[in-house]
């Protein structure tokens, strides 16, 4: 197994076990797939400003009832993905 297989895995079980953490101990609840604004500015320690930012950015689902937002799960997850940092061994 090459090193960029094994990081690829470490990723994938890390996620898994991201999301499974994030629906066990219940720090995003929400309707299905879809969660609520303020909660989600809570799980990242966003304000409002930040939180703004990153719904102009593109990156997440949203649908909005009246003036309440809702973001998909699932486009917070891919989010993250695709957020991710390498980091090497030696910190740098």
């Amino acid at each position: 197994m090459t090193d960029e297989t094994n990081f690829d895995q470490q990723t994938r079980e890390f996620f898994t076990r991201l999301k499974s953490r994030i629906e066990e101990q219940e720090l995003l609840i929400g309707i299905g797939d879809w969660i609520n604004r303020s909660q989600l500015m809570k799980f990242l320690k966003y304000g409002d400003t930040q939180m703004r930012e990153l719904e102009n950015s593109g990156h997440l689902t949203i649908s909005q009832v009246g003036r309440r937002k809702f973001i998909s799960k699932k486009s917070l997850y891919k989010f993250l993905e695709n957020h991710i940092i390498i980091v090497s061994k030696d910190g740098k």
